[in-house]
């Protein structure tokens, strides 16, 4: 029998994605590569000189070394960045002394293992050494052109033609420095050349079936969404956003979300207001709903004094598919803080811990504010359903309306989601139910509020967005406990 092999939900393939995100590095700043590539060209050379005793042929080496291996190197690594965007493709300085580099390591090891290869064949027959490596270079150069026209067609552009140029300089170059070395004919430029068309020919087959599997299934180029990828990625803004953006649009469906609001504010000014969308803030970058509290708070500036945004019971599923959709919250949340009912008292803070999870309530008016953690227990997003399940609890528990909050304090890539039917997802909405039920008892007082916020305080490497930290305390009139939220 043959199984269906099951697709992997959004919030799975964000967590692949995530994985993998993890192992890119920027490249070294340029001048950081310049020694390396000096010392890969001096073995370059000795490579091309063995096994001539280096006492003798170190001009050899020196020569061979710059001309060869230094020289085209540097060059490719300087104008494959002018080469690549004067036909329109996108190139950092960084990445292509990288390239370079990268070159000389590929080039380098196939003549390595060419020169191991013969010296245990010279062993073996018992016959002299008297080979000579150096029209190796030529495989060695076919392969660099190989590993640059594939970097260069994923990651600068996906037009062939349009990369080729960039791709090739290196190459060519490395060969124009062997002829000063190595006797030429014509017969010997027409084979590098056939060699170099077998080796593009693969290096396009190679492409080819790297975007196919987007292609058949989207209908979009992958090494086009691959490039606009890592643009946005490099950039950290809109660079790349909205060709992601139109992928996710493509792919999107129509969803009806909730949106929960808590405002405080005086009789003639809205202060506060903390909102708990369910709408999930990704999926990265600031692409669609990544960076949300900073998207809502610029859309509310002109009705609240402070925006604090939480998260609310989403996973990746609920990714905003385009900036458009993030946009329809503002006017939203708006319409919630005209007509939200008004009280001016509040219940203390009921803490209740069942299982797994750690339910914090706070009544304001008869309405709940729920936030749930599983902490210390490592987890993910908590479930829409759970958190509907929750707020189902508290109604049920004698609260008017409720506000679920996912305190998200104990994330762990990987560690899965809280799915509703789950023994976490019981604890959650029992642990709720019992709280609001403690609060509800409980009498309520008038209340003081105070809010404060220090943005940019790291960097989204770090684990901080642009938002900063944010904190909102309340505290009952005469009661010595401040809640912070």
């Amino acid at each position: 029998m043959s199984e269906t092999a099951r697709g992997k939900s959004a919030q799975v393939a964000h967590e692949d994605t995530t994985r993998i995100a993890g192992r890119l590095f920027w490249a070294p700043a340029p001048r950081r590569m310049v020694l390396p590539i000096l010392v890969f060209s001096l073995f370059g050379g000795f490579l091309l000189t063995y096994p001539a005793r280096i006492e003798t042929s170190i001009g050899d080496v020196l020569y061979r070394a710059v001309f060869v291996f230094a020289i085209p190197a540097l060059v490719s690594g300087a104008v494959t960045k002018s080469l690549a965007e004067g036909l329109g493709g996108r190139m950092y300085l960084r990445r292509s002394m990288l390239m370079s580099f990268l070159g000389l390591v590929i080039l380098d090891g196939i003549l390595l293992v060419a020169t191991i290869g013969l010296t245990l064949y010279s062993l073996a027959t018992g016959t002299p050494y008297a080979f000579s490596v150096q029209r190796v270079v030529l495989l060695g150069y076919a392969a660099v052109l190989w590993v640059r026209f594939v970097i260069l067609a994923g990651t600068s552009h996906s037009n062939y033609l349009r990369s080729l140029p960039a791709a090739i300089v290196h190459p060519i170059l490395g060969l124009v420095g062997l002829a000063a070395f190595v006797h030429t004919t014509t017969g010997d430029w027409l084979t590098a050349a056939l060699v170099f068309a077998i080796f593009l020919a693969t290096a396009i087959g190679f492409t080819e079936i790297a975007k196919r599997p987007l292609q058949r299934a989207f209908g979009v180029n992958g090494l086009k969404l691959m490039r606009y990828t890592l643009d946005h990625l490099t950039e950290l803004g809109d660079e790349g956003r909205e060709e992601i953006e139109s992928f996710f649009t493509a792919i999107s469906v129509p969803a009806r979300v909730r949106v929960g609001a808590v405002t405080f504010r005086t009789p003639t000014q809205t202060k506060v207001v903390l909102v708990a969308p369910m709408v999930h803030p990704g999926p990265m970058g600031y692409v669609g709903g990544s960076d949300l509290p900073a998207k809502l708070r610029a859309g509310l500036e002109d009705v609240a004094e402070a925006v604090l945004v939480a998260h609310g019971p989403t996973t990746h599923d609920e990714n905003p598919a385009n900036t458009k959709e993030v946009e329809k919250l503002a006017p939203l949340v708006k319409e919630l803080i005209r007509s939200a009912p008004v009280s001016s008292t509040a219940s203390p803070m009921v803490r209740v811990r069942e299982g797994k999870a750690n339910v914090c309530v706070q009544v304001f008016g008869g309405r709940a504010l729920i936030v749930a953690s599983l902490a210390p227990n490592p987890t993910d997003d908590i479930e829409s359903a759970v958190g509907f399940a929750a707020m189902q609890e508290a109604r049920l528990a004698g609260a008017a309306e409720a506000v679920f909050v996912d305190a998200h304090n104990c994330m762990e890539v990987g560690s899965g989601l809280t799915h509703f039917g789950t023994a976490a997802a019981h604890d959650i909405i029992t642990a709720t139910r019992t709280a609001v039920e403690t609060t509800l008892a409980n009498p309520s007082g008038p209340l003081r509020v105070g809010v404060g916020a220090r943005r940019d305080l790291a960097t989204p490497e770090e684990g901080i967005g642009s938002e900063g930290i944010s904190t909102n305390s309340i505290s009952r009139h005469r009661d010595p406990i401040t809640t912070s939220w």
